[in-house]
Parts: structure tokens; C-alpha cells; sequence
């Protein structure tokens, strides 16, 4: 198999830090980019180098999927998973993490690459990192996020190993470029708490599961995307199957896939799918991970998320290229406001080990507040009544309310729907303007002069700031006359 020139570069720059004693690696490829053709080829060359290789996956059904990767390079591979045969004579091994813990098995490799490896910080990878710590430690991962305050991603790795994002793997033809239909305004979960970092799903099913947002999410489909191949992502099982029962009543063929469907029927799921015998195949997270359709073209997202790394996941399953059915775009039909809480797929995203922002940061979710339809002021999610005008809240047991429909999410659209949201909360919780400021920082963190003077006209800030805060940022643009580069910074009151 041929690597693309992206990916050889990957290898080149791996080999360059290992020669430089960073032996722990951490590859970034956003999601279709290939990182499991790059670790195929790493492993392949440690083989037939005598090295003995260990690929290390998070659940059962990524491994046919790597075994087949493998494969296509010539690799044969023994299998550490229940239901398989141990076979440890092979120089490649292919384990899930459980059921190496289980069983104590840490076979030797000189290799170790870890699939996934944005959860590497978890406690269930210690003993690996414990027993190959002075061997090369591989991880791969399309969404480098760090999950809980107190771990982080330097803490197993030494160096990231990759820059290209999602924009460029489109640029250079590796991936499809998407089209994002959404709401004019994000849906309102204010009657939905947060429970570890995000949205509660009890509360989110009995928000979302609706017939109204089921109807939505039919209608949305057939406008824009009908006789396309989609992969939908619910809240829970009895969402995704109230669903797929809608899709079939309004004569759309449809399949619910969820943990227990055996392999064999999942693989015949996805065959279907591609002949178009099932045009919307639906699920809850199966799909987010060992899902390689490439046929598939079109994401429905009915399930809210404070999760970045869930969201680019879902969105990563249509943007794969597939020649042979002729796809040119992937349709995002956004029902959950994602694109409001994390941007567009081809947002740039920060890369670093140290720095990186976390996936999830307090109060960086939706507000506990909602809007009086009467007078426009933000009162407390759970008031009755608006302490301002006396307007009595209808009673919604967090039902979300669809309004209008969907539209393509243009950036600049987007944008400035985003800084309005994050003005709004801002105000509820009495935060100052440079909280917003900071949310623009952590969502663009390599703005435009176009997009810091969005910033700068709806904070209120001084003309001449966003030329200023420009060429702080890239200061080999800034031009030699000092009065050119000066402007106040004063902070604003949020108006």
C-alpha cells in the first residue's frame, strides 16, 4: 500500500524524534487521515527489522478492522482478545487494553502503538506504560484532548508528532469537504444539568426523544440530503430506535446498530448501507469508533455534547473519501447545535501536549439560564415566573422546542452566532467581557484581522484593537511603523 506524501512525512519526523531519544510519541491525524495505514507501516518496517510489535485497541470491534489494515500490508498477527486463539508465536500482536489487564498478558515488543490514544491518560494504561517504558510507545489520535483537569497528555508522551488539520487533509484531496446545516440559534438545554463534563442522558433522552425533533430530523433529511447514505447519532437506544422506526413509517429504509449487534450483522449492516439497501444506519456510539465506510455520506446529529473529541468523532465517520460512489461533499445536519458549542469540522485545533485546552472545562457548557420570550431577559433555568415583567414559563419538562429550519452554517454566520451565545452567558453569570474573549481564544486559536474584528464589534472594544491583538499574534506581519501597531486595549462593560 502506498502512503500519501503527508504520512510519509509522519514517519520521517517519528524517526527524527526517536534518533533524538523521544520515544514516546503521540501522532496526530484528524479523523480519515490515516493513522492506522502510518501504523501499519511502522509496524512492517520493525518487523522485518526483528522487532516484535504490540497494537493495542480500546474495544473488541476496532479489531477486524486493524487485523484487515494489517493485512493489507502483509502482516500476520496473533489476536489477545476473548474469542480468539492465543497465538503468541506471531512478531505482531493485536490486543484489546481489558483483556490484556485481565489476564495479566504483556507480551514482549520493542513496538507498542495505541489506538485512541487521547484516553492513554486513563489508569487502565499504567501497567503498560509500567512495562514498556523503555521501549517506543506510539499513540494515535485525531482528537488530542485531555479529558480531566488532572491529567494530561505529557504525562505519557514526549513529543506530537503531526500539524496537518482537517482543512489541509481536504486541500490535499485525502479527505471530502463538508456542508453543516443548522438551527439559527443553538437549542435550548437549559432544563438539562451536566453530570462529569456532560449533558445529563437521562435528561437529555426525555429532552431530545421527542416526536417533534424526530419529525425535525426526517424533514431536515429529506430536504437536504434524501437517497444519501447516512449514519445517524442518538442519545440512547430507545432514541435511536424510535428513529429508525419513524424512518421506516415515512418509507426510508433504516437499521438500528448498537454494542450487542454481532459482528457478522454489523459488517452486513454497513454492506448494505453502501448498496444503499439501508439508507440511514443508526446508533449511539457504536459508529464513533471502527466504523470504515467510506461510502457513507450524510451525519444526522441528535445528541447535544460538551464533548469536542465526541463531536469531531462523529462528524470524522462521512468525510472519508470513496471514488467509487462518487462522493464529493459529506452533509452534516446538525439538529444538536454542536457547530455552536465547538465550531465547524474544519475549525483548526490546538495542538500540544502541555497546552492543550481541556475537552471539557466548567462552565464552558451551556448556561443554567433561558430567555423571557416576553421581555428578552436571562433569568435562572428553573424560574416559574420572570422576575422582571411576571411572564409565567410554560411547563416543557425540557422538551426542546424546534424553531424553523435548518440552513447551511456559513463561518462568519457561525461566528457571530457563537459570540452572541457566549455574550449571553457571559451576562448571566456576571462574567466580564474578556471571558468571552477567552471561549473566541480556545475555539479560533489562529485567528483572522476578520474574525478578531467580529470579536472587537460585539464586545464593544476600541477601533484598532483587533489590528492590534493581529500583529501581537503573528508579529512578523506587523508593520515597521509603531503607530501602526498601537491601539488601546482598555476592557469594555458587556453591553
Amino acid at each position: 500500500m502506498q502512503l500519501r506524501p503527508y504520512q510519509q512525512k509522519l514517519l520521517l519526523l517519528s524517526r527524527n524524534y526517536g534518533s533524538q531519544g523521544l520515544r514516546r510519541q503521540l501522532f496526530f491525524l484528524p479523523t480519515g487521515g490515516g493513522k492506522t495505514v502510518v501504523a501499519s507501516q511502522i509496524i512492517q518496517n520493525a518487523s522485518r527489522a526483528g522487532h516484535r510489535c504490540l497494537f493495542i485497541v480500546r474495544s473488541e470491534p476496532l479489531i477486524p478492522q486493524t487485523i484487515a489494515k494489517l493485512c493489507a500490508f502483509g502482516i500476520d498477527c496473533g489476536v489477545i482478545k476473548a474469542g480468539y486463539p492465543e497465538e503468541l508465536n506471531h512478531q505482531v500482536q493485536v490486543a484489546t487494553i481489558q483483556t490484556m489487564n485481565s489476564r495479566g498478558l504483556y507480551p514482549e515488543a520493542e513496538v507498542v502503538i495505541l489506538d485512541e490514544a487521547h484516553g492513554a491518560t486513563a489508569a487502565q494504561y499504567d501497567p503498560v506504560f509500567a512495562r514498556y517504558q523503555s521501549n517506543y510507545i506510539l499513540g494515535l489520535t485525531a482528537t488530542p484532548f485531555r479529558t480531566k483537569k488532572r491529567e494530561s497528555l505529557a504525562d505519557r508522551f514526549d513529543v506530537l508528532v503531526g500539524s496537518l488539520q482537517t482543512i489541509d487533509l481536504i486541500e490535499e484531496g485525502a479527505l471530502v469537504p463538508p456542508v453543516v446545516y443548522g438551527f439559527a440559534e443553538t437549542l435550548d438545554l437549559s432544563g438539562v444539568q451536566t453530570t462529569q463534563g456532560d449533558f445529563n442522558l437521562k435528561a437529555l433522552a426525555v429532552a431530545c426523544n421527542t416526536p417533534e425533533m424526530i419529525r425535525s430530523a426526517i424533514a431536515e433529511y429529506r430536504t437536504h440530503a434524501l437517497g444519501r447514505r447516512a449514519v445517524a447519532f442518538c442519545v440512547n437506544l430507545e432514541h435511536s430506535q424510535a428513529l429508525v422506526g419513524a424512518l421506516l413509517q415515512a418509507g426510508i429504509p433504516a437499521e438500528h446498530i448498537d454494542g450487542t449487534t454481532p459482528a457478522e450483522e454489523r459488517q452486513a449492516m454497513y454492506s448494505r448501507l453502501r448498496s444503499k439497501e439501508t439508507l440511514v444506519l443508526s446508533s449511539v456510539g457504536v459508529l464513533c469508533e471502527g466504523f470504515d465506510e467510506p461510502s457513507a455520506e450524510v451525519m444526522l446529529g441528535l445528541r447535544p455534547t460538551q464533548s469536542r473529541v465526541l463531536w469531531l468523532q462523529q462528524v470524522g465517520r462521512v468525510l472519508r473519501l470513496s471514488p467509487s460512489t462518487g462522493k464529493t461533499h459529506a452533509i452534516i445536519l446538525d439538529q444538536a447545535g454542536n457547530s455552536y458549542r465547538h465550531g465547524l469540522p474544519t475549525d483548526p485545533i490546538p495542538l500540544s501536549l502541555h497546552d492543550a485546552p481541556l475537552e471539557q472545562v466548567k462552565g464552558n457548557g451551556d448556561a443554567p439560564v433561558k430567555r423571557c420570550q416576553a421581555c428578552g431577559a436571562i433569568v435562572a433555568a428553573g424560574s416559574a415566573q420572570c422576575p422582571e415583567c411576571g411572564h409565567e414559563f410554560p411547563r416543557t419538562d425540557s422538551k426542546v422546542i424546534i424553531q424553523g429550519a435548518m440552513s447551511k452554517l456559513e463561518p462568519k454566520a457561525l461566528l457571530q452566532a457563537r459570540l452572541e451565545h457566549w455574550r449571553t452567558m457571559a451576562r448571566a453569570r456576571g462574567l466580564k467581557a474578556w471571558w468571552v474573549f477567552n471561549q473566541f481564544s480556545q475555539a479560533y486559536p489562529n485567528p483572522t484581522l476578520e474574525q478578531l474584528q467580529a470579536v472587537a464589534r460585539c464586545l464593544g472594544y476600541k477601533r484598532g484593537w483587533a489590528q492590534h491583538r493581529f500583529y501581537e499574534l503573528y508579529p512578523d506581519l506587523a508593520p515597521s511603523t509603531p503607530e501602526a501597531s498601537t491601539a488601546s486595549t482598555r476592557e469594555p462593560v458587556l453591553r
